[in-house]
């Protein structure tokens, strides 16, 4: 047949092909543009030699073929072809008299509907998958790729089309496309010291990895089974579950995995608050003598001085009450930090951590009013310091402070602070620091002239003037609280999945950090302290070499 004839018979299909590809594109301009390129590739073939027997079948192969490499291109992932295409003879008989332009086959979203369910199959499913619909293998190449028996490849591709089968049948079901999954976001905190990469931190870096551990919290979940639930594919799921399991947050039992620590919910939180806050008004009474009495003592020392009240007065009951709950937790039988296990990269930790909603508001709840965190300990935090201790919460904020310049950490701070105690000069970047610090009362602006409020003091003192008053009283608190307080943590331990091998001794002691801010509160209601909303009270020394 002559050139001219076969554009000529290219041409009766032009209306059919351009509804074809307006089909699969869903847009008019795409559909010209993949139409005229089916046309110019068909030509380029006819001026090569190639002899088209069916002209109808030849285009809409070209058409179809050239719309998945589109698709290729743009997301960069494989498509699903429903025929496999072998030689173009058998390409085009199949082709043959089939009205394309009303063939469900082939419409754009059950395309999609296929490929994202073949996506949400797991590896071994997957592979034979991939190979024999969307490469075009046999049964004996996919053999050989994989190194496995022709039975296990054709086992598997009988268990993949049934599984998208059922995948496609839920898609249409209405009540399944209701249960779509919301993302929530996990926080995770250790007991005990990080990896050299500061594992587990690090391994838990996006959302996905968060809600896989979610998601496989309850129970032992097959990887799929988590694919579905979270409505990603399994490929993504599969890299995931193998770093979480590498670095220990999860454990492998047969083909399910399953999250490794424990995982506590903003409900949990809200119940340990309300639980210190009903041991602070049973107990206060009790204590706030000795508190007064170690407040009383510590008020004499100069060293002090840079400490208002409500400072001082946060400072000895974060001190008391942390040595008190030291001392409780040895009674616990709760696990010591040489009986951590060894982790990834020289860790030794126990990991836990709390889940929240999406769209969780945390400032509008009672958690943010209760947090504690500290004593927080760093040695050579600057030259000429040996060590600072905080304790940062929401009456006085330390190294959870909001600084509106930029960030800084704990040793920045501390550097900042020493170079103005020492009349050094400070760099452009700390000095663009110290409207902030001056704002969090860590210095004051006394015409100008800055100065350090936070207490900085020699070794000796604070090795003898704080800690030999403070052993002296602390025996009495703890005889005080300790049978309260170990019959409140027995009462209020935390309920988690029994197949979790190593608990983390927050099940049992949850409570025990939110004492002391119940204790301030309490001690402010009483009038005992001030505390004002809009000023903050840190809690921070640093020692000197």
């Amino acid at each position: 047949m002559e050139l001219m004839n076969y554009t000529e018979k290219m041409l009766e299909y032009a209306d059919m092909l351009y509804k074809f590809a307006l089909q699969k594109t869903g847009d008019h301009y795409e559909a010209e543009e993949l139409a005229q390129e089916t046309f110019l590739v068909t030509l380029e073939a006819l001026k090569n030699g190639k002899v088209i027997e069916n002209m109808k079948a030849y285009l809409f192969k070209i058409l179809n073929n050239r719309f998945y490499e589109s698709i290729r291109k743009k997301y960069k992932i494989p498509t699903v072809s429903y025929l496999s295409m072998g030689d173009e003879e058998k390409a085009e008989s199949e082709y043959d008299d089939t009205d394309f332009t009303d063939s469900g086959l082939f419409k754009t979203d059950e395309a999609q509907t296929i490929r994202r369910e073949l996506a949400y199959l797991t590896k071994i499913y997957r592979d034979v998958m991939v190979r024999f619909y969307m490469h075009s293998k046999s049964v004996d190449e996919i053999a050989k790729d994989l190194n496995i028996p022709l039975g296990t490849v054709l086992s598997r591709l009988d268990t993949g089309r049934n599984k998208i089968k059922e995948g496609v049948a839920k898609m249409n079901n209405e009540t399944y496309a209701k249960n779509s999954y919301e993302p929530e976001h996990l926080g995770i905190g250790i007991n005990g010291s990080t990896g050299m990469r500061s594992e587990p931190f690090s391994t838990i870096n996006n959302l996905l990895d968060q809600n896989v551990l979610i998601v496989a919290y309850e129970q032992p979940i097959t990887v799929q089974e988590i694919s579905e639930k979270m409505g990603i594919p399994a490929a993504y799921i599969e890299e995931s579950v193998e770093k979480l399991v590498r670095n220990e947050l999860m454990q492998k039992t047969g083909s399910k995995v399953y999250t490794d620590f424990l995982i506590t919910t903003n409900e949990d939180a809200v119940k340990n608050i309300k639980a210190a806050q009903k041991f602070a008004d049973d107990t206060f009474d009790n204590v706030k003598d000795i508190f007064k009495e170690l407040f009383d003592e510590y008020r004499k020392y100069k060293i002090f001085d840079k400490f208002n009240d409500t400072q001082l007065y946060s400072y000895v009951v974060l001190l008391i009450t942390q040595n008190s709950f030291d001392v409780i937790k040895s009674q616990l039988n709760l696990i010591e930090y040489d009986d951590f296990p060894t982790r990834p990269n020289g860790g030794k930790w126990i990991a836990s951590g709390r889940r929240s909603p999406d769209g969780y508001k945390p400032q509008e709840s009672l958690i943010p009013k209760y947090h504690v965190s500290g004593k927080y300990s760093s040695g050579d935090p600057c030259d000429g310091l040996e060590l600072m201790e905080e304790w940062s919460t929401n009456i006085g904020k330390t190294h959870n402070a909001n600084y509106e310049a930029h960030y800084i950490n704990e040793q920045q701070r501390a550097e900042i602070l020493y170079k103005i105690y020492k009349k050094k000069d400070l760099s452009a970047w700390q000095m663009e620091s110290i409207p902030d610090l001056v704002r969090l009362n860590f210095l004051s602006d006394n015409g100008g002239e800055k100065e350090v409020i936070v207490p900085i003091i020699s070794h000796n003192d604070c090795h003898t003037e704080i800690q030999s008053r403070l052993n002296e009283i602390q025996p009495r608190f703890n005889d005080k609280i300790r049978d309260k307080l170990i019959e409140a943590t027995k009462n209020n331990i935390i309920k988690y999945p029994k197949h979790i091998k190593i608990i983390a001794n927050g099940v049992f002691t949850g409570m025990f950090g939110v004492i002391p801010p119940a204790y301030l509160y309490k001690a402010a209601e009483q009038g005992v302290i001030e505390i004002k909303e809009d000023v903050n009270y840190p809690v921070m020394i640093m020692v000197e070499k």
